[in-house]
């Protein structure tokens, strides 16, 4: 009797490779980062002698949505080149657990006005050419948690009006945005000016440049960021209706002393059986506070501020999207109508 042994390789070791399509029927690819846990990353890993391989045909349009977890895996991260060269995507979703983008993942995405990152992604993530030539994304927020912007990251990206750089970034590479023509707003968390180049920005003589209270003046004294057209402070703007009130919460502290126009209340006391609640006015505001604002139909501009007041507030702040449930734990959640 002959017998025949045939041997075949185990899924899910690292670097397999899988395929599987995203809600909008967009088959992409998938390399195994990890059996256990079992993670992905979106497209291939990099091997200069194979070259530039994307996780999706080139060719693609439309928007494109990443599932967090796709056949049983984890997605980590977006390898390089994922998305180079997808010149019709007009659209890309990042999952919620992803935490770095590789060089070059978006470059070329030229149609693509919007790319939602979350806020996992954190260190090292944005490298050399990562959004560069996204000629018609306007505004990018780089969540909190990243420490350095690489060398040409948004590099030509013509259609940036705004850019938000929170306080964890403490490097900003050459070019990081440079060809960024339209950029008039520029956003920057941290209190020490971090250390750029004449070449980081192209455009800073005819933008402004928001910085935390108190930190003008260093700014102003500092090589290249003192080049920007006006330094002004940090702000909220906030928004109130013919029904002269409303609810809001932001991720700053905010500063209510400066106006009476306008005024800011927790709520301290709430009965459940009549539906009473008790308002407490505050003009020092922590951050992620959920607040009741007062005033006329208008638009008013709030600063940021210390946050140093401890409040006992029974009204959820939330700035995403949240799902709460009626009954969380010992808790009743209620909606302020």
């Amino acid at each position: 009797m002959l017998v025949v042994l045939s041997s075949m390789a185990a899924w899910g070791e690292y670097g397999d490779t899988f395929t599987a399509n995203t809600v909008e029927g967009v088959n992409v690819t998938y390399t195994v980062l990890s059996e256990s846990p079992k993670t992905c990353q979106v497209g291939y890993i990099y091997v200069k002698s194979l070259g530039v391989r994307t996780a999706i045909d080139q060719s693609t349009s439309g928007a494109v949505t990443i599932p967090a977890v796709v056949n049983g895996y984890t997605v980590k991260d977006v390898a390089d080149y994922s998305f180079s060269g997808c010149k019709k995507v007009t659209s890309i979703i990042i999952p919620d657990g992803v935490t770095y983008l590789g060089k070059s993942a978006f470059n070329s995405c030229e149609k693509a006005e919007t790319i939602e990152l979350p806020n996992s992604i954190s260190g090292d993530s944005f490298v050399d050419r990562t959004f560069a030539g996204c000629g018609s994304l306007t505004a990018i927020n780089i969540p909190e948690g990243v420490t350095s912007i690489g060398t040409m990251a948004f590099y030509q990206c013509t259609s940036l009006t705004s850019v938000h750089i929170p306080s964890t970034v403490t490097a900003i590479y050459e070019q990081a945005f440079y060809g960024c023509n339209n950029l008039t707003c520029v956003t920057c968390e941290s209190e020490t000016p971090v250390s750029i180049s004449e070449y980081t920005f192209s455009n800073s003589s005819n933008a402004i440049l928001y910085v935390p209270r108190g930190c003008i003046a260093e700014y102003e004294a500092t090589d290249y960021w003192k080049d920007f057209k006006e330094i002004k402070e940090i702000t909220e703007y906030i928004t109130i209706g013919t029904a002269g009130m409303g609810t809001f919460c932001s991720t700053y502290p905010l500063d209510f002393s400066g106006t009476n126009d306008i005024k800011a209340y927790i709520v301290s006391a709430f009965k459940p059986s009549t539906g009473e609640v008790t308002l407490t006015r505050i003009t020092d505001v922590p951050a992620n506070t959920g607040i009741v604002v007062k005033g006329d139909a208008n638009t008013y501009t709030i600063p940021w501020g210390a946050g140093e007041t401890v409040v006992a507030n029974m009204l959820v702040g939330v700035t995403t999207n949240t799902v709460l449930n009626k009954v969380d734990g010992d808790y009743t959640n209620y909606i302020l109508a």
